[in-house]
């Protein structure tokens, strides 16, 4: 039985999620033309302008992305913090760009009186707005159904495009967001649609490479405590990995930028060689830190999705998220074991 979004998605438990929907009817986000033997990707790029554009509108932030054929990959960041700090009209200014204005709110950005009845009613309307901005269900209704109208029209037919309602896993721990936005990363290599990280299409580390490789170019190195960090000028459109050393923070992404390179560069390699990189003295340092399985981490970014149901993590905290909210069975207690070594 499908599950309701309030017992799979908890911004108490966790701010980022994994979700993922597939195309039906034989449709496509991403085509081969045969007629003119290259790739379509015009109704990709729709797909990737209205998520970047509702990330600006909503309080959610885009961990990564990947567009493949006939489906796609995202990570989520729910910014509850920015969204306490709007103000009403800030609120109403976000809610209008995706929804036809209430009465009341055109009174208010007018600066007209409202009678007693009229303020609660707005302030209610606000509250209301002010907690859909960070809903993940309002962010994914509004950006397929987008893409669902223009596909449609552009086939010249009605009915479903979507596999049904998105499928979202809560991602309630470090290793669980490293392995998820690196396995959303290499998804075209797993697909075998490219074979090097500067050439995936529509997929958020071909960003991060450029930025990364333009930062070296000018040389945005610096050196703390013995770790060589790249300062880049990160894309503007993503949720920035934490370069934040010195003030001892993790801001935004809870990972350095190099570090997260170094490890793709290194699990790309895993997977287009289907075993353990060669090199046994060559670990990432990421792996290292959380004492994680060289062959166990490579097996884990093949088939990250398919080890787990509705949230990831250690096995205590994958069992808490269920019991406190749906109940359910928790799938992937062995894969959990892996990639939580220390928990066990």
């Amino acid at each position: 039985m499908t599950e309701c979004r309030k017992k799979l998605i908890h911004i108490d438990s966790t701010p980022f999620y994994h979700i993922s929907n597939y195309c039906v009817r034989g449709a496509y986000l991403v085509n081969d033309n045969p007629k003119t033997k290259q790739v379509d990707l015009h109704r990709a790029h729709w797909f990737v302008d209205k998520l970047i554009q509702l990330s600006t509108i909503f309080c959610i932030d885009i961990a990564a992305y990947t567009i493949l054929p006939r489906h796609y990959h995202l990570v989520l960041k729910v910014n509850t913090d920015n969204a306490k700090n709007l103000t009403s009209l800030q609120v109403i200014e976000r809610w209008r760009q995706v929804f036809n204005p209430h009465v009341l709110a055109i009174k208010y950005i007018n600066k007209e009186l409202f009678s007693n009845t009229e303020q609660e009613q707005f302030d209610e309307f606000i509250s209301q707005w002010r907690e859909r901005l960070t809903n993940i269900s309002w962010f994914m209704r509004c950006l397929n159904e987008t893409i669902s109208r223009k596909v449609n029209k552009e086939d010249h037919c009605k009915g479903a495009f979507w596999q049904g309602r998105f499928k979202s896993q809560a991602l309630l721990d470090e290793p669980a967001i490293l392995a998820c936005i690196m396995y959303v990363d290499l998804a075209p290599i797993r697909e075998q649609l490219a074979q090097s990280l500067e050439n995936i299409y529509l997929s958020s580390i071909q960003l991060r490479v450029a930025a990364f490789k333009q930062a070296q170019k000018e040389a945005q190195i610096y050196d703390v405590e013995g770790d060589f960090l790249a300062i880049a000028q990160q894309p503007s459109t993503l949720l920035p990995f934490d370069h934040m050393t010195r003030s001892g923070k993790q801001i935004h992404l809870p990972f350095h930028l190099f570090d997260y390179i170094e490890l793709i560069k290194w699990t790309h390699k895993g997977i287009i060689e289907n075993n353990v990189p060669s090199n046994q003295h060559n670990t990432p340092k990421l792996l290292t830190r959380l004492t994680i399985n060289k062959k166990d981490w490579i097996n884990t970014c093949r088939h990250f999705s398919q080890h787990y149901s509705h949230a990831i993590g250690s096995w205590q905290k994958m069992c808490e998220f269920s019991r406190q909210f749906n109940g359910k069975w928790c799938k992937g207690k062995k894969n959990s074991q892996q990639l939580h070594p220390a928990h066990q």
